[in-house]
């Protein structure tokens, strides 16, 4: 252990501290585990043995895996921050993504505490996701760093700093800051920054601890993730560290969008796992004097030390679906509530590139049928929403498949503004390669049947003639998850599909697709990603079911986050466009055999096999053959077609 020096002391206030404190003070730094910042300073104590002298209460068991790749990192970064050495993009962001009882807030404080004694001075955000739960995470750290060891060997840390006039202005419910300069400063995502520096010191540890509440709307997450993205991470420098710690809690999560890249926020990090609580977990439904309860009867800890007693007792109070997404990760049993479970985002989103692989351009084609619906809603918790809905027709080269191609969202608007907004959107776009106007080709029209006015000056004023759609509560549900279902015995059209022993597909091929920009294919940010269409359809949950005077309440969705549903519900309540039938003459050509259709001569052609005058006489004559052979089977399918009808 090398001894500490003058030249080792790296708090701004050591000149002006006294002769004598200067000398007490290094006899005590002397005796701790830090080492100077000397070049041949190349290893602090381990830090376990840190930990356990300075944290004993609160360390005292076993360190599970996923603690020691936490402290084997912050431990390495503080060398290089101590030996003055850069960090690069890569390790100075570090995810800890564990279960609700891993320990996550102890360490993360622990750490902070960490950075104030070992180097010294720092300035730390501690974010949360409000005010009140940042703050008391503050106070534990200030509880920890005043308690006997850490204020003898650290005095510098555990004192506050002194004003001009005596006045302990460093030891604030809003702030600390402690004699050599360190900071500590709570700040809660429902409040926002209020200034994250102090004078021009811009933050050297950010924080993100309990940012995510089960109850927060996708509305209250994307005002977090803006928060973060926009006002928080920016409060750094270059060689500031971000250290996350949360449970995932729930899908649309803020750590479960950074997690699975969602969002493009802190895309470059070190993630630590998602850890459950326990692997092969199996929960039991048991009966005793007091009925039945749910209760663990199996599983292995990720960690030796996870309290058993108090996993048992959140199970009981806030049950099995709580306890499997806060402990587990594990969101299967919420998503049972979900009005389409079928949607799977792997499986029915696909980009314009994909779109173009396999039908040839980036836009709808002109002689596809397409609807497009609309949800009026003039506040924030109402948006109005608009979905175009097309389908492929008969012709194409996979037929009958749905697409919701285009979605968009306005907050609070005019109705003058959302027209004008839209029928830009269907003007030609040569960009796309797109040369018509879509207003014309749209077969229905449909729109929130309690908005008159609305309808009224979208058809009188903007020449788009909409007209009240269906508005029962699950109108159009069961014919959105009938097109979502997966034909296993077809190859999915648009991703590499498997071939099964037993004939099936891996992957299937669903009905209905969601269209989006290349770019925005994991990461939705805005209506070109179908960003909330995305989002509203994975939250959209059915309503508790209730028991009343009269009996059960009918089954039904949240009216909450689901206006792009009910503009997606206008349209498949009348189950949307229909796949565009062949002409006449597609179908004469679809029925003669393969070897004497257009595209078998084509395709001979192209590889180079062409054919002689002799035989292609007679490839015309076999063709005009069995043209008539089949045409007159189709005209009397046309006409019986016709007498039905």
């Amino acid at each position: 252990m090398n001894s500490f020096n003058e030249n080792s002391i790296v708090s701004p206030d050591w000149k002006r501290l006294p002769a004598t404190a200067k000398r007490k003070l290094l006899e005590r730094l002397k005796a701790t585990p830090r080492l100077s910042i000397d070049e041949s300073a190349n290893n602090l104590s381990d830090w376990r043995e840190w930990l356990r002298t300075y944290a004993p209460q609160t360390f005292t068991g076993s360190f599970a895996s996923f603690h020691c790749e936490f402290w084997t990192w912050f431990w390495a970064i503080t060398l290089k921050r101590l030996r003055g050495e850069p960090l690069s993009d890569e390790e100075s962001v570090f995810l800890a993504v564990w279960s609700r009882g891993g320990g996550k807030s102890s360490n993360v404080e622990w750490a902070a505490i960490a950075e104030g004694a070992l180097i010294g001075n720092g300035y730390v955000l501690y974010i949360s996701g409000t005010q009140a739960l940042a703050e008391s995470h503050v106070a534990s750290v200030r509880e920890r760093i005043e308690s006997e060891r850490v204020a003898r060997d650290y005095p510098h840390l555990s004192s506050p700093r002194i004003g001009r006039f005596g006045n302990r202005y460093g030891w604030r419910q809003d702030v600390l800051v402690t004699a050599s300069g360190w900071a500590i400063r709570p700040i809660g995502l429902d409040v926002g920054v209020r200034g994250g520096r102090i004078g021009e010191t811009r933050p050297t540890l950010i924080i993100l601890d309990d940012v995510d509440d089960f109850k927060d709307s996708p509305g209250v997450v994307e005002k977090k993730l803006e928060t973060i993205s926009r006002s928080i991470i920016p409060a750094g420098a270059a060689g500031t560290i971000i250290l996350g710690a949360q449970n995932l809690i729930h899908r649309n999560s803020v750590f479960n969008q950074i997690v699975t890249r969602k969002t493009g926020v802190l895309g470059r990090r070190i993630v630590s796992g998602p850890f459950p609580a326990f692997e092969n977990l199996l929960i039991d439904r048991v009966s005793d004097d007091s009925g039945p309860r749910d209760v663990i009867t199996a599983g292995v800890p990720t960690w030796a030390d996870m309290d058993l007693q108090t996993c048992q007792k959140f199970l009981d109070d806030s049950g099995r679906e709580a306890f499997l997404a806060e402990y587990q990760h594990d969101f299967s049993a919420i998503e049972e509530g979900r009005v389409i479970p079928e949607y799977d985002e792997a499986l029915h989103v696909i980009t314009w590139s994909q779109f173009q692989a396999v039908y040839g351009c980036r836009f709808i084609p002109q002689h596809w049928e397409r609807d497009v619906g609309l949800d009026i809603g003039f506040t924030e918790d109402h948006l109005s929403a608009w979905t175009w809905i097309a389908t492929s027709a008969q012709n194409s080269k996979v037929p009958g498949l749905r697409f919701r191609y285009r979605g968009m969202t306005f907050v609070a608007p005019l109705v003058d503004v959302m027209a004008e907004a839209a029928k830009r959107e269907m003007d030609p776009d040569a960009a796309a390669g797109r040369y018509y106007d879509e207003r014309p080709l749209i077969k229905r029209w449909r729109m929130s049947h309690e908005a008159k006015g609305a309808r009224d000056t979208m058809r009188i004023k903007h020449g788009l003639p909409f007209i009240a759609g269906k508005s029962g509560k699950t109108d159009g549900v069961d014919q959105w998850r009938h097109y979502l279902r997966i034909d296993k015995t077809k190859p999915h059209p648009f991703l590499a599909d498997e071939k099964l022993a037993d004939g099936t597909y891996r992957l299937g091929l669903p009905g209905f697709f969601d269209i989006v920009a290349d770019d925005q294919m994991f990461a939705p940010r805005d209506d070109r990603g179908l960003k909330l269409h995305r989002e509203q359809l994975l939250a959209w949950r059915w309503r508790p079911v209730q028991l009343t005077a009269s009996g059960l309440q009918i089954e039904q969705p949240v009216k909450a986050f689901e206006d792009t549903c009910d503009s997606t519900r206008f349209i498949t309540a009348e189950w949307g466009p229909q796949a565009r039938p062949l002409t006449k003459q597609e179908r004469i050509e679809e029925a003669i055999p393969e070897h004497q259709r257009y595209e078998a001569l084509r395709e001979r052609s192209s590889q180079g096999a062409g054919l002689t005058p002799e035989s292609e006489l007679e490839y015309i004559l076999a063709r005009q053959r069995a043209q008539k052979k089949v045409k007159s089977s189709v005209q009397r399918f046309d006409e019986f077609g016709r007498l039905i009808s």
